[in-house]
């Protein structure tokens, strides 16, 4: 009976090397003829196919001697691969599975058009934020006011409140309009640092239709000129929970987003903040001048580590510097594979001056890339920011942006922030980011849909049951961040109304799609 299970396994396993195989060949097949440069595709088609089938021998080879049932080790194998290959408990065999999957990428030809493709996508969704911002008649244009009068909400919460704000603007096809009020929490308001977020509607006129009333929903329906919208928490800021509330994305560009990025809520929200965090004159010269203290053609590991007033909420929990440290050390390990002699680069952004002085004197091996004046100025928190908080804060998201790989923790906003950032910049970053405690979130994320992979009798499971994840604060924040869990996921079936932990391998997305009409001009 045993013999039988392993022959069925191994069939299981081997249709699945299969099904990857045809996979490279049919997107060859299909895409090859449609982008320039044909010849290279083909070329490197032999190369991608070889470094495939040698990957998934590795994997059913390195499973195969593990202490694992029979019958979990090819469910095992697609969540190593696919969901949370970074878990392997041996690391010197993750790195070489890292690197042949990134080698694999390079090599199956259609690098050159991934980035051309999210360029594209890139520059599409900016043009339509150009054009939402920047109407022909400002005057009979409609327009949402947005308030950022969250007391309890730093730097980067009520950026990611704005880039939602501009998720509104763009469902409902209304000029966005921030305030230059001071923020909630002291008399400062970082929009002051970025560019305008029009060129030629900034204001409004006439009275405004306040969302007190309508429990703060903003609809498409509405038909008011103005609507202002101030909640003033965070309880409030979730009640409009609209049809195209994050996680939707727009129907118009969702086939072409899944292509380029493995994280498409992420993406679409880094295209917001992309647009919001363009910055002023004064703050491009600040940040052309960093950046020329940094030869970014070469190698350098950004770290967040982030102390501070997060220590004293209930989402923080502090993690030591070797922490970071050892994924930046298996990074450059890993780099060093195809690149010898690497000199080994940090770049650290830090609210805690002890950090600064521990990495000096623990790892004088590294390069260290700090800026002192930056951490003196945002050590003492949120309620006490300055012009140069503010202004170091718009910087390390930037620099950190930039580097080749981070280590930070997605519990801080801001690490959230430059992770979004990457991805407006270049496109796909999942594999260029590390957190130490739990899953990319964001605080408008209401909540997502899965389906199962396989069926699992023992939690009543079955083909075709949609699930609930809540990704509201307390549990996409508070919970998980005491169990630094980020390869399962708490669900509701909404069939049986039963709750499970279920691996995230064991599921797939069910992707939620909105029309933005926006982009009905670029996509009839």
């Amino acid at each position: 009976t045993r013999n039988k299970m392993m022959r069925h396994l191994f069939s299981k396993f081997e249709v699945f090397i299969i099904v990857f195989i045809l996979s490279i060949f049919l997107y060859y097949l299909f895409y090859v003829d449609k982008y320039p440069g044909e010849n290279e595709y083909k070329a490197n088609y032999k190369s991608a196919e070889d470094k495939g089938y040698q990957i998934f021998r590795d994997v059913k080879d390195f499973f195969a001697g593990q202490d694992a049932a029979p019958e979990d080790a090819y469910e095992l194998s697609k969540q190593r691969i696919f969901q949370n290959i970074e878990n392997l408990v041996d690391k010197e065999h993750k790195l070489i599975l890292q690197n042949d999957l990134e080698q694999l990428e390079k090599t199956d030809g259609f690098s050159g058009w991934r980035k051309r493709e999210s360029a594209s996508l890139s520059n599409q969704v900016q043009s339509a934020l150009d054009r939402l911002q920047n109407p022909p008649d400002c005057n009979n244009s409609k327009k949402l006011v947005c308030h950022m009068v969250f007391p309890s909400c730093g730097f980067g919460c009520l950026l990611h409140h704005a880039a939602y704000c501009l998720i509104m603007a763009l469902a409902t096809r209304r000029v966005l309009i921030i305030p230059a009020e001071p923020w909630g929490y002291g008399n400062h308001s970082a929009i002051n640092f970025l560019s305008p977020l029009s060129l030629s509607c900034l204001t409004f006129e006439g009275p405004a239709k306040s969302t007190i009333d309508s429990s703060y929903q903003v609809s498409p329906d509405d038909n008011a000129t103005v609507i202002d919208y101030m909640p003033t928490s965070y309880e409030e800021m979730i009640m409009n929970n609209q049809s195209y509330s994050p996680p939707a994305l727009p129907a118009a560009l969702a086939k072409r987003i899944y292509k380029i990025t493995r994280d498409p809520d992420a993406w679409w929200l880094g295209q917001m903040l992309g647009y919001l965090m363009r910055p002023n004159t004064k703050q491009q010269k600040r940040l052309a001048d960093a950046k020329e203290l940094i030869d970014f053609s070469l190698p350098v590991v950004g770290i967040q580590v982030r102390r501070g007033d997060k220590m004293t909420s209930p989402e923080g929990v502090a993690h030591e510097l070797e922490e970071y440290m050892e994924h930046v050390e298996l990074w450059f390990k890993k780099f060093e594979m195809k690149n010898p002699q690497t000199k080994r680069r940090i770049y650290l952004a830090t609210d805690d001056p002890q950090v600064l002085a521990e990495v000096h004197e623990k790892y004088p091996q590294y390069e260290v890339f700090d800026n002192p004046g930056i951490t003196d100025t945002v050590a003492k928190g949120r309620l006490e920011d300055t012009d140069e908080s503010f202004e170091g804060l718009i910087q390390d998201v930037h620099m950190l942006s930039l580097t080749d790989y981070v280590v930070c923790t997605y519990s801080s906003n801001v690490c959230c922030l430059v992770y979004e950032m990457m991805l407006f910049r270049i496109g796909d970053a999942g594999g260029k980011i590390h957190s130490l405690d739990i899953q990319w979130w964001f605080l408008d994320r209401f909540s997502m849909l899965f389906e199962p992979i396989v069926e699992d009798l023992s939690m009543n499971l079955k083909y075709g049951d949609e699930l609930v994840v809540d990704t509201r604060f307390l549990e996409a924040v508070i919970k998980p961040s005491y169990s630094f869990n980020q390869t399962s996921v708490e669900t509701q079936n909404i069939r049986t109304q039963e709750i499970h932990v279920i691996p995230l391998y064991k599921l797939r997305r069910i992707h939620k799609l909105f029309n933005f009409t926006i982009f009905d001009d670029i996509f009839p």
